[in-house]
């Protein structure tokens, strides 16, 4: 027979144990509503938008050479464009897109230059150059600045 003192300390444990499942729940909710209520106003907010330009020098290259770019990076658009990221992402990717490089670069007041070389051992094709700062990740490749190139 379960005594008194036994039945009321484990009615007890069971409503705190209740009680922080019902604050745990809440606040992952609370938490995730706020993720995507950010994400929803980033992908309707064109001010809130990166927008990044890559000038290569020339579109056509041998294996071996490298591709010498710059990069523009603001937000927004007219008087109110701002300069947001500090870092954006260059990648070079084949025609299936398969990532062959990915190169980390630093912006002064929204710009950059960079060199990515060009691997002997990669194939004669079409290549991308793609670049995108966290702000365009999060909004999806359709964010991403990307060119098409050919190497020989």
């Amino acid at each position: 027979m379960v005594s008194c003192h036994s039945q009321f300390i484990r009615h007890k444990t069971i409503r705190c144990l209740a009680l922080l499942s019902f604050a745990i729940l809440v606040t992952i909710l609370f938490s995730s509503a706020n993720h995507y209520k950010r994400n929803a106003l980033l992908l309707k907010d064109p001010e809130k938008t990166d927008k990044i330009v890559l000038k290569l020098n020339k579109e056509d290259f041998n294996r071996g050479e490298k591709i010498k770019l710059k990069a523009y990076l603001v937000q927004g658009f007219g008087p109110k464009a701002v300069i947001s990221s500090k870092t954006i992402y260059v990648e070079l990717a084949d025609a299936l897109g398969e990532q062959f490089q990915l190169v980390k670069v630093s912006l002064k007041k929204g710009l950059t230059e960079t060199i990515i070389q060009i691997q002997q051992s990669y194939a004669p094709g079409t290549y991308y150059i793609r670049a995108y700062s966290d702000l365009n990740n999060i909004k999806g490749r359709g964010f991403f600045f990307e060119q098409r190139i050919k190497v020989r």
